[in-house]
């Protein structure tokens, strides 16, 4: 992995104390931005040494995963005997079978309210009710 013969020109910074940096972010599930950081390295130094280097690239993205698998580990043990939270669970993972049956697209909602000012705006002859109602529609509050 560290011990690759270059081909000439400038000597890699790639060495046991950056990798071993490098490490230490991903078991953290750092950003590649955050590890670089970490690491005193360049995103674009770190997207070449793990273009080249394959094993290094499985190995930070291996470390990457231990804290959402341990995380998993405590959602599932905190289940055990916890109603309430077993339901929340359900319903961000079977959304379709245990989540709420009702869902607002915001945007959606809004689109149609830009419709019904138009409809208004096309039907309605006197400027300021004109005015005032799609004042009052586009105050509607969404949550």
């Amino acid at each position: 992995m560290i011990t690759k013969k270059s081909k000439g020109g400038r000597p890699t910074k790639l060495n046991k104390i950056i990798v071993s940096k490098l490490e230490q972010a991903a078991l953290l599930d750092c950003t590649v931005s955050e590890m670089c950081f970490a690491a005193g390295i360049s995103r674009d130094t770190f997207y070449k040494w793990i273009k080249k280097d394959k094993e290094l690239s499985d190995k930070l993205e291996a470390f990457r995963n231990k804290p959402i698998l341990k995380a998993r580990r405590e959602v599932i043990k905190g289940l055990a005997g916890n109603p309430a939270f077993s339901l929340k669970y359900l319903e961000r993972k079977k959304p379709g079978e245990f989540g709420s049956k009702y869902t607002l697209n915001i945007k959606a909602v809004r689109m149609v309210v830009d419709q019904i000012v138009a409809i208004i705006n096309k039907h309605i002859k006197d400027s300021t009710v004109k005015e005032n109602i799609a004042a009052d529609l586009k105050k509607i509050k969404f949550r």
